[in-house]
């Protein structure tokens, strides 16, 4: 994936390494007001694979609800009348694994 940047650089502002601007014009050429003209540079930047992965992951991130409506109503149910039951052997399973891939 390649994503175009398009500036305007003048001749009074530094250009950077490998910006593929065109010639500026002097300012005893006449080009423009105060004698600069500006030019138009094009640089390209390409994402790596992670990179496209990540920003596929962040639009559909932003568009899934925050929360789960009726899951949440369900818990609060369960908590209020005494059913709601925590599995301790699946909370210790979520730490190990939480805590092996933290150490990767």
């Amino acid at each position: 994936m390649s994503t175009k940047i398009d500036q305007l650089v003048s001749t009074s502002t530094p250009r950077s390494i490998g910006s593929r601007a065109g010639p500026a014009q002097s300012p005893a050429a006449g080009g423009g007001p105060g004698g600069v003209e500006a030019t138009r540079a094009i640089d390209t930047v390409e994402l790596s694979g992670d990179a496209r992965t990540l920003q596929q992951m962040e639009r559909k991130a932003g568009s899934a609800p925050v929360e789960d409506s009726a899951r949440v109503a369900e818990i609060r149910q369960a908590l209020a009348d005494g059913s709601y039951r925590i599995d301790a052997g699946k909370v210790a399973d979520g730490l190990l694994d939480a805590e092996r891939v933290y150490r990767k």
